[in-house]
Parts: structure tokens; sequence; C-alpha cells
């Protein structure tokens, strides 16, 4: 799913107006997009489920120049559409981001890192349910490609880990997480 959602990116932004020779990358920006997500969730009595599926996202910005380099500060949010029906799933991330990149023309490559944030749902039925936050860092890389002066394109790749909390749902606490998660998303922005 993740192949064909970065190549229907690559093939919107191939069709689309040709991208202008330079792009101004400074100053604030905001965009949507959406993505495919790997991930899933074990516990420490020996459960352990893997999902996917589709994340709706919005993110926004801002960047300066240093030098030869773009650096920006960014923060983001996915809500997730899982693709299978599971008593645990993740409801949603957040990161806040670091941005460091080189202008090439209408291209701009970046890589990025920051801290994180991660809802998960576990139903264990009979109305017995937890819904936890886990904390964890996030480390991806991405390329943004100017289209028009204010309009970019956007295609990028994340990998998260996040920190093991405790879980209640009428049992006792037990400890659980969220295994490593890799996503990728594709999208469009407006610099202001």
């Amino acid at each position: 799913m993740m192949k064909r959602i970065g190549l229907a990116a690559m093939a919107a932004i191939a069709l689309g107006a040709a991208p202008a020779a330079a792009f101004d990358w400074t100053g604030f920006y905001a965009g949507v997009g959406l993505g495919g997500l790997n991930g899933g969730y074990s516990d420490d009595m020996g459960g352990s489920i893997d999902y996917d599926g589709m994340t709706l996202d919005g993110f926004a910005g801002v960047r300066a120049e240093v030098l030869m380099f773009t650096l920006g500060a960014e923060v983001d949010g996915s809500y997730f559409l899982p693709s299978d029906d599971t008593d645990t799933t993740m409801i949603g991330k957040a990161s806040a981001r670091g941005t460091l990149g080189m202008e090439i023309g209408p291209l701009l490559p970046y890589l990025t890192a920051g801290v994180a944030m991660a809802s998960q749902k576990y139903d264990a039925g009979g109305g017995r349910d937890d819904t936890v936050t886990h904390p964890g860092i996030v480390i991806g890389a991405g390329v943004d490609i100017g289209v028009t002066d204010h309009l970019f394109a956007r295609l990028e790749a994340n990998y998260s880990v996040f920190a093991e909390e405790d879980y209640d749902v009428g049992f006792g606490a037990y400890m659980a997480g969220l295994k490593d998660q890799t996503d990728v998303r594709a999208g469009i922005g407006w610099k202001f």
C-alpha cells in the first residue's frame, strides 16, 4: 500500500505544473496529506498484534536559510485508519521535529528528527478498554518540490520508536508498547 501511495504522489507531481526554477523555502507553511503506516502492539503477557492502514495527515512549520542549508521546525499530526478490525489499534500520533535540508533548484531534500507521541486503544470487550499515550522519538527523510510560487508537493518517510506504558482494562495493570512504526506520506503544502 505504501508503494502505491508513493507512486501516485510522484505521478501527480509529474503530471502537474512544471516546477519553478527556484523556490523560496523561507517562512511559514502548512499542508495536508495521506500516508500508509505499518506498526503494531506487544505486551508483557505475550500478546502481539501487527497492524497497518492509512493516515490522514496535517503539518505546519517554519524555515530559514542558514549558509547553504535550510533549517526548520515542524509539527504534524496523523489520524490512523486501520485496514483490519483489531481489539488494539493506534488512534493517532503527533510529532515536533527539526529539519535540515539543502535546496537544489525547486527541490528541498531534507532530514528530520524529533519527539513524538502516539495514542493507542486496547478494547478487552464488555466495555473494558483503555486509551494510553506513548512518548517516543522519530527520524525520517523527505523531499519537498516547489510547484508554483507558494504551492509545494511532499514525499516523506519516517521511523518511530515508542516507550512502553501501563494499561488497565479491569484485569490489573500491565505493560504494553507500540512496535516500531514506519510510515510513508505524500502531501501538498502552501508557503505563506
